[in-house]
């Protein structure tokens, strides 16, 4: 790198091997963000539920698309690609501009994973470009009704979709998020469309997600691993974690505190987790419990279990789970 300098300013001049020093710190910069940040649920965990770890209708990505059970729907998913492409006349030329960028991502796809991927390049490529035109499109024909075709197996039934977004939702059923960037910026996305697709995503998931949809917006405006890292970091509190100096103690009980003097009420805040302490006064946000409820906890539970440091970034371990489906305060 050189340097000239005036009165008025400075100037550099970047070398080419400057250009790869900054290229690949670039990379590593990215692949240690990103690195096994999709695994696969500890058997701790999935024992006896499997249910709420597995899909059941539809395989995203590598670690279930060769399940028997999920070869049903298979044919859907490239109709969805089909609908995605055609919508401009040259599909040639778009696919030909997907496979590229997936081509170019493979690496980094790869090291995305917690377990090595025993699918080769041609393969890789193909379920990625697939499974990420078929999210694209699904998302597409979620938010607008008009692009639905009427045998549309997966909005045919209100129990086949509800199965279905709990599919995507899935930790072992992603793939990364940026993938899905690349695709979306490629691939001939309707006029009538003017969400981003982060805004398309927290719409399709806004059953899992705490509070309204647009408050958290705000909060996703970053890059996120994958779907599910996506819904979140929608949860995530906002106010600054304290961290006590002691050791960690169990907490008392709502009736222990109450004879104490502490009071409780419902917090106003989009945050689940925003739990407050305020003149004697413990302000908690309400939690609403519905059908997604089960399967949204234990999910975004297993993916802080994906995280090296899962011990200092798992504000929703507080949650446990029993054989049955209700949460309890642990």
């Amino acid at each position: 790198m050189e340097s000239s300098r005036n009165r008025d300013h400075v100037s550099l001049e970047i070398t080419e091997e400057d250009e790869k020093l900054a290229l690949s710190i670039k990379d590593k910069m990215e692949n240690v963000s990103l690195s096994h940040c999709i695994c696969k649920v500890p058997e701790k965990l999935f024992k006896d539920n499997e249910d709420k770890y597995f899909p059941k209708l539809v395989a995203i990505g590598p670690f279930h698309h060769d399940d028997h059970p999920l070869n049903a729907t298979k044919d859907q998913k490239w109709r969805y690609l089909n609908t995605l492409l055609n919508r401009q006349p040259n599909v040639e030329a778009c696919l030909n501009n997907c496979v590229i960028a997936l081509k170019e991502s493979e690496a980094k796809v790869r090291k995305c994973y917690g377990e090595k991927i025993n699918l080769n390049s041609d393969d890789l490529v193909t379920l990625m470009l697939v499974d990420g035109c078929f999210i694209i499109e699904l998302l597409l024909k979620f938010s607008m009704k008009s692009l639905r075709r009427r045998d549309d197996l997966f909005f045919k039934s209100k129990d086949t979709f509800f199965r279905l977004r709990c599919d995507v939702f899935l930790l072992e059923n992603q793939i990364p998020f940026f993938i899905l960037r690349r695709l979306f910026d490629i691939v001939p996305i309707p006029s009538q469309c003017t969400q981003s697709l982060i805004e398309l995503a927290l719409s399709f998931f806004k059953r899992m997600i705490p509070g309204d949809v647009q408050a958290v917006q705000g909060k996703s405006n970053q890059d996120h691993c994958h779907l599910l890292d996506l819904v979140h970091n929608c949860y995530l509190p906002t106010y600054l974690e304290v961290h006590s100096k002691g050791a960690q103690k169990d907490l008392h009980s709502t009736t222990k505190l109450q004879s104490e003097g502490i009071g409780f009420s419902k917090a106003k805040t989009e945050s689940l987790l925003d739990i407050n302490f305020v003149l004697g006064v413990i302000k908690i946000p309400p939690l609403k419990v519905h059908d997604y409820t089960e399967i949204t906890f234990r999910n975004l539970i297993a993916l802080e279990n994906c995280y090296v440091d899962a011990q200092n970034t798992s504000p929703l371990m507080f949650f446990s789970w029993g054989a049955s489906s209700n949460p309890k305060m642990m």
